[in-house]
């Protein structure tokens, strides 16, 4: 089921079962999780949703719209592959992705194998935060 805003600010509820498209809407997510970067799938959601804000309220032609689907084309480019999904019920579960653009690395080391000390990690969380940490520092300096 499906609540959202009309344009005149009501709730409207719809309720879809669409099976196949949700298989594939799955597949494909999963498919774009493993071939985008870590950017791209934290943008293009929100993309996604200022597309069909757009379409939905009637700016079909407005260069906003245009601009969405430039980044969204391009962001499909290495979207391709095979996803084997299994099923639960109404879930929907990819359990194997094959892809010429996966973001992995045989002789990477993930969080999951690797034998980290505490120094290791230290640094890490030093190095990742280090523009939040510059942040609070340049807003410590101009209160003084």
């Amino acid at each position: 089921m499906y609540t959202g805003d009309t344009t005149i600010g009501l709730k409207g509820r719809i309720v879809y079962e669409a099976p196949a498209l949700t298989v594939l809407a799955a597949a494909h997510n999963a498919l774009e999780e493993s071939v985008l970067t870590k950017a791209q799938n934290r943008f293009k959601p929100l993309i996604g949703q200022k597309w069909v804000e757009l379409a939905y309220e009637g700016f079909f032609h407005d260069p906003l719209k245009r601009d969405c689907e430039a980044f969204i084309a391009s962001s499909q480019t290495r979207v391709t592959g095979e996803v084997t999904v299994e099923t639960h019920g109404a879930k929907v579960d990819a359990i194997k992705i094959v892809s010429d653009y996966l973001l992995t690395s045989r002789g990477a080391t993930y969080a999951q194998s690797a034998d980290w000390g505490v120094a290791e990690a230290e640094g890490f969380i030093q190095l990742y935060g280090m523009s939040s940490n510059l942040w609070a520092e340049k807003g410590r300096a101009k209160r003084a």
